[in-house]
């Protein structure tokens, strides 16, 4: 976001675990926050979690690469968002359901027209060996883009952690850590909850970019993310969306007053801007983003996908110093509040200083515009008309799916011995006179996101018959279309059910058998499983390998590689090789794979070597 040609924010960089001073660490737990979640998205973050490589290659489809890393991260990866806010995926993916555990939906607190908004990783790596006292640091990443492959700019900000022995943050209701602990309600989360307590109120924060991180939640309890008394200045406001449901700038006229009218710049998105209109922007330096911003060769495929600007940022200099505010928080009343009211969303900012010379807001936008004529990041905003002139309100979405996704849904799979298969039973407990309700302004259908295509008009109970047990999902995707003529919008949105599965939740020992369909893809798993070194590309391409894709015969492990000795190996220095190995093993047996005699006598040899812990 600083300089788009030279700062570019790595995503799968900033995830793969640390090597400082002589130290490997690897991941153990984390925390991720989003107000939207592209699937695919979040299926790429556990390459750079386990595989310590970034997100780089093809990382489509149900590869290998993918089942092993989700295996390494079952149980220590929560994603909370909200909720109804996941996107319908072209394609369903059997490891989607892998997923569903670590998912987390947040209905917003604050109502139908809140949102949860924060945008957040916080990481926590341990020193690898499996030492019983291994070093301990913590990564967090405040964003101000969501988990999905939106192209449009933003900014991030990494900090990195040292679990210290003194107590640093106090617990107490103003403080950051209360936000993740309070994420942290389910059972299942007890034990993340408990290392999180105890660890993240000792954390000593650092930042490469500036000095002095403050970690600043907003919303619910916390109240203002910001709450900026003293005067400045100068300011400069980077925001997409500025103006609340009735037109009115009451966050930005807020921020107007801690700078004086000839020093500040406001960024934004130029149909915003258009909008809300120059009269009631005529105290502020308006630009907005260069939409020739598009590198050469990128040009024509990225065009069509560029969203405009979607960062936040709110920059403050006061002499000398200035003081940088990014996170997920919009220039709005929603996200910031006003001088009278809090804001209704759940929001989280950082804040750090630095000198004005460095980043202050002028240095900046000097930055931002610097170039050839036309080719800067922003460009100074002229004001016009909007095309469309007729004034239209739009459906409001929020209100007709805020009971959906508010509801209990359940989803019952029953086996049927006839079919082989199962029947589903989708049921729910919004009442008859809120469906009827909603029912006489919009349409709603219900399908199942293994079922591609198969909707359903809403009713009490929902029935699908003949499913396969790799295509249940808790993922329900709901459209709803609106009936009023002069409306043809449609929402395709996701909510997560509970899931209840007869004979209990099999989906990862039967995608686990799907995609180990032969004998070549096994043995080559269970090659890569034993290699301290196995690269991402090797995973990615072990399916290929093995079924000859692409003029490459399928391999055979005991032929390429002495079995034996890479056991041998990983028994002396890569023990945990064998425990997965074990692990898999367990998993294969109550599935069709086969697993050879050969190796199954080999490893009776190595089987006592495996350490449970």
């Amino acid at each position: 976001m600083l300089k788009p040609e030279e700062n570019r924010f790595d995503y799968g960089e900033q995830l793969t675990p640390p090597y400082i001073n002589g130290v490997q660490y690897e991941f153990d737990a984390a925390i991720a926050t989003t107000y939207s979640l592209d699937l695919d998205t979040l299926l790429a973050a556990p390459i750079a979690l386990c595989f310590d490589e970034t997100l780089e290659g093809d990382l489509r489809g149900e590869k290998l690469a993918l089942l092993e890393a989700l295996g390494q991260l079952k149980g220590r990866l929560r994603v909370f968002y909200q909720k109804g806010n996941i996107k319908v995926p072209a394609e369903y993916n059997k490891l989607f359901a892998l997923l569903e555990p670590c998912l987390r939906a947040v209905v917003p607190s604050g109502g139908e027209h809140a949102s949860f908004h924060p945008k957040l990783w916080l990481i926590r790596y341990k020193e690898s060996g499996g030492k019983k006292r291994s070093k301990v640091i913590y990564r967090l990443i405040v964003l101000s883009c969501n988990l999905t492959f939106d192209k449009s700019w933003d900014i991030a900000a990494s900090l990195d952690g040292k679990l210290t022995t003194d107590k640093i943050t106090d617990l107490g209701s103003a403080s950051w850590a209360d936000f993740f602990l309070n994420l942290l309600t389910e059972e299942k989360d007890a034990e993340l909850k408990k290392t999180f307590k105890k660890e993240l109120p000792k954390i000593r924060w650092s930042i490469s970019y500036g000095r002095n991180p403050l970690l600043l939640p907003g919303g619910g309890k916390f109240k203002k993310p910001l709450d900026i008394h003293y005067s400045n200045d100068s300011i400069l406001v980077v925001s997409p969306f500025i103006k609340d449901s009735a037109g009115q700038i009451k966050a930005l006229d807020w921020l107007a007053t801690i700078a004086p009218e000839a020093k500040r710049v406001l960024v934004s998105r130029a149909v915003e801007l258009n909008d809300i209109g120059q009269e009631k922007l005529n105290s502020w330096q308006c630009f907005a983003i260069n939409d020739a911003l598009v590198d050469g060769a990128e040009r024509n495929e990225l065009a069509k996908e560029f969203h405009d600007l979607h960062a936040k940022l709110i920059i403050t200099q006061r002499g000398g110093t200035s003081h940088w505010h990014l996170g997920s928080a919009n220039a709005t009343t929603a996200a910031l509040g006003t001088v009278e009211k809090a804001p209704r969303n759940e929001e989280f900012m950082l804040r750090f200083t630095g000198s004005t010379a460095q980043i202050g807001p002028q240095s900046i936008l000097a930055s931002w515009l610097s170039g050839k004529e036309g080719e800067g990041l922003i460009v100074p905003h002229e004001f016009s008309k909007l095309e469309n002139e007729i004034e239209s309100k739009d459906f409001d979405f929020r209100a007709v799916s805020f009971p959906i996704i508010n509801a209990d849904w359940q989803l019952k799979a029953k086996y049927s011995t006839q079919s082989e298969q199962y029947e589903l039973v989708l049921s729910h407990n919004i009442s008859n006179e809120c469906l009827s309700k909603i029912l006489a302004s919009c349409d709603i259908k219900i399908g199942q996101l293994g079922i591609p295509g198969v909707y359903k008009c809403i009713s009490s109970e929902l029935h699908w018959h003949g499913v396969e047990l790799s295509a249940i999902s808790a993922l329900i995707p709901v459209c709803l279309s609106p009936k009023c003529e002069s409306n043809s919008q449609q929402k395709n949105l996701i909510i997560q059910v509970k899931l209840h599965i007869e004979g209990g939740d099999n989906r990862d020992k039967k995608v686990l058998s799907e995609l180990l369909n032969n004998e070549d893809k096994l043995l080559n798993y269970v090659r890569l499983l034993l290699s301290p070194y196995s690269t991402k590309e090797e995973w990615l391409d072990i399916s290929k390998r093995a079924t000859g894709v692409g003029g490459s015969e399928g391999t055979n492990l005991f032929d390429s590689t002495p079995i034996y000795e890479q056991l041998m190996l990983a028994a002396a220095r890569n023990p945990s090789a064998l425990n997965r190995i074990q692990a898999l093993l367990e998993r294969l047996e109550t599935t069709e794979v086969k697993i050879p005699e050969q190796f199954l006598s080999l490893w009776q040899h190595f089987e006592k070597e495996v350490v449970y812990e």
